[in-house]
């Protein structure tokens, strides 16, 4: 059987762990500054290998995993179903021209062909954002879409 167990790590941030299906034992520290280390444990939970990432190249490596890169045969059935829809997740830069703007007034679906389907912001997740949410310095925007490269330049100074 598969798990995860999420721990707060008071001043260091959290930990995430994972049994897996063939009882391998692992181990995420996501720090407050973005570095993560990753652990691979033994079975009286002692670290018998590591690997220390910075925040870019974790998310790099979490997109790689997800199949952003590479899909595995198995993901096939499920991409034609979803016909080559991908989701991504887009930190709004500070001066980014769509902040203090709904997702209404913008047209983000009409002008780029991606949707909002979820807004991050700090501790609140928005699944599912109302038309009339106004993007904020800090969200995270979960879109959906087959190309992202019009809403990049939409949402980048």
């Amino acid at each position: 059987m598969s798990y995860f167990r999420e721990a707060e790590l008071p001043g260091v941030g959290m930990k995430y762990s994972l049994n897996t299906y063939s009882k391998e034992k692992l181990s995420l520290i996501i720090h407050h500054d973005g570095k993560r280390e990753f652990y691979i444990m033994d079975q009286e939970d002692e670290p018998v290998a590591s690997v220390t990432l910075q925040d870019d190249e974790a998310r790099q490596l979490g997109a790689i995993m997800s199949g952003a890169f590479f899909k595995p045969r198995a993901v096939e059935e499920l991409e034609v179903a979803i016909e080559g829809l991908r989701i991504e997740w887009f930190k709004v830069d500070p001066d980014s021209p769509i902040i203090g703007k709904s997702i209404k007034d913008l047209a983000i679906r009409k002008k780029t062909g991606v949707s909002i389907i979820a807004v991050i912001h700090g501790d609140d997740s928005i699944p599912s954002p109302d038309p009339d949410y106004v993007i904020r310095d800090g969200d995270t925007l979960v879109a959906l879409g087959k190309s992202f490269k019009e809403f990049r330049k939409f949402i980048r100074p």
